[in-house]
């Protein structure tokens, strides 16, 4: 297995280490204890009888804290190597982070979008909250002529998902970021974001891992890795990417909460 793995996944997966969290980090009010949880459903793997080509398509049914009667939400990190999303639902004050999906290199948006929409089949209701910014729109060198927010609404439709679409306006600065998802970890306002471990191991490494220096205005993310090659000892997926797609769910459920019916607070409607 350490010939095989990667250092960081052989550390985490077969050594259980704990790689631990940055102290001056993105993140520093990120806690193992209190944001991190499990939520197996074991009844559909019993009554599949030792069955196990069917426990391969257990997917959603084994996810105890997701609520099929809800909407999912649903936010995107776009990059040309990998791309992210991650998925949320709201529970009282917690903002619940149920699962997380990248893909890289030749697979792209419609791929995640697609494997998003399989993994959630069994989902009750097919449909999805997706937020979005500014950085969604007008670009394209994820996908081929169509902008970011355009390629995901139509994959969503393209497998039977109604989408409801909150645009949130232009991207807030990173120090905004910082303050607000702070305070969300800290339980000083906001929802608090609670974070489906075995459901989100490369996410956990991301936001543990996420550096910060100091900006002009406050703190700023250090994404200086994005911008190497990938190599075994640093994976696209271990990088920042995936937590900005997280920042901005965070920031959507926060901000613009869903509220059913096809209403939410800011700019939205439907789509599919």
């Amino acid at each position: 297995m350490k010939r095989d793995l990667p250092p960081l996944v052989f550390q985490t997966s077969i050594l259980c280490m704990r790689p631990g969290k940055l102290k001056d980090g993105f993140y520093p009010s990120l806690s193992e204890k209190a944001h991190f949880y499990q939520a197996f459903d074991n009844s559909y793997l019993q009554s599949l009888d030792y069955n196990l080509d069917k426990a391969q398509e257990a997917k959603c049914r084994q996810d105890g804290d997701l609520d099929n009667k809800k909407p999912i939400c649903v936010a995107f990190d776009y990059n040309k190597d990998i791309n992210w999303l991650v998925a949320g639902q709201h529970r009282g004050a917690k903002a619940m982070v149920l699962k997380s999906f990248y893909v890289k290199y030749q697979r792209k948006l419609r791929e995640l979008v697609d494997d998003f929409c399989d993994y959630y089949q069994y989902h009750g209701t097919h449909e999805v909250v997706f937020y979005y910014d500014n950085t969604a729109l007008g670009s394209n060198y994820a996908v081929s002529d169509e902008d970011f927010a355009n390629v995901i609404m139509s994959q969503f439709k393209n497998n039977g998902w109604r989408m409801f679409s909150v645009y949130m306006g232009q991207q807030l600065k990173q120090h905004e970021k910082y303050t607000i998802i702070d305070q969300s970890l800290k339980g000083q306002k906001y929802l608090m974001p609670m974070i489906n471990e075995p459901n989100n191991e490369a996410l956990k490494l991301g936001l543990q891992h996420a550096g910060a220096r100091i900006g002009p205005r406050g703190w700023t993310k250090d994404k200086t890795d994005e911008k190497g090659q990938e190599t075994e000892e640093n994976l696209l997926e271990h990088r920042t990417d995936g937590t900005d797609a997280f920042d901005t769910l965070m920031i959507g459920m926060f901000l613009y909460p869903f509220r059913g019916g096809g209403a939410a607070v800011g700019g939205a409607g439907f789509f599919g």
